[in-house]
């Protein structure tokens, strides 16, 4: 009796641990975990160095005396070879003269505190004509491209109050998180995932504050089944009938959204087919589509276009990284972005590192952007 106690015990106090370790305890709630993020293999150390590239980018730009308006970022987009994802940014640099675009071109190509690492080289590839152009690469692969100008000025303007719309995915599992971000103080739009324990709280919490609510609609990632998009998803095995009755019964569960993005997806949004049955939902129900960008070979956008669907792009993932680093990174890189094309849109996740950023940033992003619903930059071809 006293050793059938005994294991009694031991199986309760294990079970109590596994429940404090995979669903967390935020004190006055279970916190459950979400479906996994949709993971990109990438060899070892691939992702630290661009994220320390980035870094070293910036610290010799602003040494060298370049302010922030100086600097563009004309493109952030994904890059695919060889099984290797990663976000390729293009910068434009004003300089004052040509002296100092030289001296900053030597800067940049010569970084000796980053290029001394394996495979990261940086060098000087063109300057003609009031431009040079330098180009650093990780294994072969180009990650930036920097172009330093200088002489008469472009004749473009950044608007004075660029828009600027900032998404949270995975609403719906952290409760205490989602309570958090809702209550900073710019308006965010979220992203609730139709099967959370916390959805619909989250989806009745942003009605109050008349928050913008898109659903996350699981969508099948590379590597399925062993990684999971979750409940709801739907899946390239799905015929027509399967995939409109997957999405009618997620809008049921998160009612009044304005749009639709993908959780995952990175296979299901290269497939032209399956995604035009999505889209002639959507469009039916007159709900833009945000396209997370989960893959570079992704049709949504030029499909979206084909059909007359409203859709926008995002522009950054804020927390791909979640370091508070490297979101403080990509925080300056959407900003920039918004600042001289006129618009960004940025996705982050509930996370305390997310957070951290965008209180942080809260007054800079008050006083010099205007914060917009994703429905604001949607738009049709």
């Amino acid at each position: 009796m006293a050793i059938g106690l005994f294991l009694s015990f031991l199986g309760l106090v294990a079970f109590s641990l596994w429940v404090f370790r995979e669903k967390g305890f935020t004190g006055d709630a279970v916190r459950t975990i979400p479906p996994f993020e949709e993971v990109v293999s990438v060899p070892e150390g691939f992702r630290d160095a661009v994220g320390e590239i980035d870094r070293s980018v910036y610290r010799v730009l602003f040494d060298s005396g370049i302010d922030e308006e100086s600097v563009s970022f004309e493109r952030v987009i994904p890059q695919h070879r060889d099984g290797i994802v990663w976000d390729y940014a293009e910068l434009s640099v004003r300089c004052s003269n040509e002296e100092s675009a030289r001296k900053l071109a030597h800067a940049l190509a010569q970084n000796a505190d980053v290029y001394d690492a394996p495979k990261i080289r940086g060098r000087i590839l063109s300057s003609t004509g009031g431009r040079m152009v330098i180009e650093i690469s990780k294994d072969n692969l180009r990650t930036h491209l920097v172009s330093l100008v200088w002489g008469v000025p472009e004749d473009r303007k950044a608007p004075r109050h660029p828009k600027l719309a900032i998404v949270i995915d995975d609403i719906g599992y952290d409760q205490r998180m989602a309570d958090a971000l809702m209550c900073l103080d710019f308006p965010l739009s979220l992203s609730i995932l139709p099967y959370g324990p916390f959805s619909r709280d989250a989806l009745e919490k942003c009605e109050e504050r008349g928050l913008e609510v898109l659903l996350h609609l699981p969508m099948e990632p590379k590597g399925y089944p062993e990684v999971d998009p979750g409940e709801g998803a739907v899946l390239l095995q799905m015929d027509e009938i399967q995939i409109v009755d997957a999405l009618d019964r997620a809008l049921e569960r998160v009612p009044g959204v304005k749009g639709v993005n993908n959780h995952m997806g990175s296979a299901f949004s290269e497939n032209l087919q399956k995604m035009r049955v999505v889209f002639a939902f959507l469009k039916s129900h007159d709900l833009y589509y945000l396209d997370s960008r989960t893959s570079p070979r992704s049709v949504a956008i030029d499909l979206a276009g084909d059909l007359g669907l409203e859709a926008v792009s995002r522009n950054v993932f804020l927390d791909d990284d979640p370091s508070l680093r490297a979101v403080k990174t990509q925080m300056e890189r959407l900003l920039s972005l918004a600042r001289h094309n006129g618009s960004a849109v940025g996705i982050g996740h509930p996370y305390e590192s997310t957070l951290q950023v965008l209180r942080e940033s809260a007054s800079r992003i008050r006083s010099e952007f205007e914060v917009v619903a994703v429905s604001e930059l949607v738009k049709t071809r």
